[in-house]
């Protein structure tokens, strides 16, 4: 127990430091601006419920909803949901740690897009935490169910990935996402 609180207070001051370090900044041209809530993390520094993620809440990230599929169009979007949308690449997460997960991640998401490939299945697994929870971003999952999705928002792969989805389960269910990626432009 109290290495969580020792955790969020370390959380709570990164998030602080962070704030003062960007708060002067400028975007480059035709980039959204950057908000952090100085304040917030400013007052709530040695409130262990004071999380990182509702310090920074209101950065603005390109792609930030691609789990929801915000750049999809509906049918597409519907098809991808069902499974009805051809796989042409897998990559099976499965015994690599979270480092050799990512760096797998990015090659094979990036070799799948300058190959024209759209629809690609990842499968991280439940995890040895998962207790058999309905939805695919559950707390207590496995770190590679948990993490994947948050390196969709990250560079470079904000910039491919236009939607990710939970796969049905004649393709790995709560275990496996449908990641379908935006078409290489020439």
């Amino acid at each position: 127990m109290g290495d969580d609180k020792d955790r969020n207070s370390d959380i709570d001051a990164d998030a602080a430091l962070w704030a003062a370090v960007v708060k002067d900044v400028e975007p480059l041209k035709g980039r959204d601006k950057l908000v952090v809530k100085t304040n917030v993390a400013a007052k709530n520094l040695n409130n262990p419920k004071q999380t990182i993620q509702s310090v920074f809440s209101d950065i603005p990230v390109k792609n930030r909803d691609a789990a929801k599929g915000r750049d999809v169009d509906a049918g597409t979007l519907r098809k991808l949901r069902a499974g009805q949308i051809a796989i042409e690449e897998r990559l099976d997460l499965h015994g690599m740690n979270r480092g050799e997960a990512r760096q797998a991640l990015i090659r094979t998401l990036v070799a799948a897009q300058a190959a024209g490939k759209r629809c690609v299945l990842v499968i991280t697994g439940k995890g040895k935490s998962d207790k058999g929870a309905a939805g695919f971003f559950e707390a207590g999952d496995g770190i590679l169910k948990r993490n994947v999705p948050e390196w969709f928002n990250e560079a470079p792969l904000r910039d491919i990935v236009l939607s990710a989805q939970p796969a049905v389960p004649r393709h790995g269910g709560g275990g496996a996402l449908y990641v379908y990626l935006r078409r290489l432009r020439a």
